[in-house]
């Protein structure tokens, strides 16, 4: 049989079910602090690196395999695409996806599927799920970053990122939890599955490094123990920045209390000036590799700077023993899938929002890429394949 693993195993006997239908890599994600010399025993903070964790490289297929259709013909919730998840369930292949218009002036993004006996292509039958309602609901506009598990007995739970609430900035991003038998009918949660604080004048009442939002979900589960994994936005020092926190859910995944930084961008590295978001973690061979959205562009306190931070830096890599401490993943501490110029290519403004999964003895994802060229802007989707480099 062939495994693959989005950290979510569905009806594969490979990992231990856990309360509320969530399956994952048989294992939780950790991190490492992160090396930036280049291959020495300290990393910047004066931690120590693990020598015996292998590193990795990534072929990125170019051109992409699930482009913008920015035609009139294509549904106007999938002429772009981003935030790939993919996911083996029922005998079907899943990747889910946040879907746009292709319009800058009217920007706002749902969630839907392809769905295929094979790897999913742009051919694949494609479904729409839900989009922000245009009620006082607390995700009533943006709706992305989508987690998806399964589990025959109770069936879909899809995690995601959405701002909306009225009571607090229209750029502050939250998780939100919903559920499905069919992925037809959702029950979503009222309220957020993480959430900010309060707002008073249009600031936090509590300082917290997600405090001016969340979002990015990647749920990981350790025999009984539910985590997640996600994207914070601090503003309280007067400069905004991403950061991944980690959060263990008291319930089986129905809630999560606010997390605990795991991971925060390299001092000195352009790359994560603005910090790093947007986790997929796997384990595989004892280590957890985690790719992650290195944001280069420091976000402001508005929702298209928040957009297009996370949408224009590159993908990163970083590795762990223990899952709780990680350091860099790639041998020179280069980015995994960097941005790349050219006409064919769907990353030549921005590389972000990974997503892992182990094919047999291979590990594969897809990245999200941002054009901007003569044509407009687009976003799409492509396939990675990483090989894995030993120590």
């Amino acid at each position: 049989m062939t495994t693959r693993s989005n950290l979510v195993y569905a009806l594969v006997s490979l990992c231990a079910p856990v309360a509320l239908g969530l399956y994952a890599s048989c294992a939780e994600a950790t991190i490492y602090d992160q090396l930036v010399d280049g291959g020495t025993t300290t990393d910047s903070d004066g931690g120590t690196i693990n020598p015996s964790l292998s590193t990795w490289t990534a072929k990125v297929a170019d051109p992409f395999e699930f482009p913008s259709e920015t035609s009139i013909v294509a549904d106007k919730d999938r002429r772009w695409k981003r935030d790939p998840h993919y996911v083996t369930a029922n005998g079907s292949n899943y990747l889910f996806i946040a879907g746009g218009d292709s319009s800058t002036t009217a920007e706002r993004w749902s969630l839907s599927y392809y769905k295929d006996t094979a790897v999913p292509t742009k051919s694949s039958t494609w479904t729409l799920m839900f989009d922000g309602p245009t009620s006082t609901s607390w995700d009533k506009l943006d709706v992305m970053a989508p987690f998806a598990s399964y589990r025959q007995a109770d069936g879909w739970t899809i995690y995601y990122g959405a701002n909306g609430d009225s009571t607090k900035p229209d750029y502050v991003l939250q998780i939100g939890r919903a559920t499905s038998s069919d992925l037809k009918s959702f029950s979503r949660a009222s309220q957020p599955v993480i959430g900010t604080p309060n707002f008073t004048a249009g600031a936090p009442d509590t300082s917290r490094p997600d405090a001016y939002g969340a979002t990015d979900p990647w749920i990981l589960v350790d025999g009984t123990n539910v985590y997640m994994y996600y994207a914070g936005l601090d503003c309280g020092s007067g400069t905004c920045k991403f950061q991944i926190l980690r959060s263990k859910s008291p319930d089986g995944g129905t809630s999560f209390p606010p997390g605990e930084v795991v991971l925060s961008g390299r001092s000195g590295v352009p790359e994560e000036a603005g910090g790093v978001a947007g986790p997929s973690i796997i384990l595989r061979n004892g280590q957890y590799t985690m790719a992650y959205t290195a944001v280069k562009d420091i976000p402001t306190k508005d929702r298209k700077s928040i957009r297009n931070a996370l949408a224009t830096g590159t993908v990163g890599v970083a590795v762990s023993s223990d899952g709780k401490t990680f350091q860099v993943g790639t041998k020179s501490g280069a980015a995994l899938v960097p941005q790349l110029a050219g006409f064919s290519s769907f990353r030549s403004e921005g590389s972000f929002s990974p997503t892992l999964y182990v094919d047999g003895t291979t590990v594969r994802g897809y990245v999200t890429g941002l054009k901007n060229d003569v044509n407009g802007v687009y976003y799409g989707i492509g396939s990675v394949e990483l090989t894995e480099v030993k120590p």
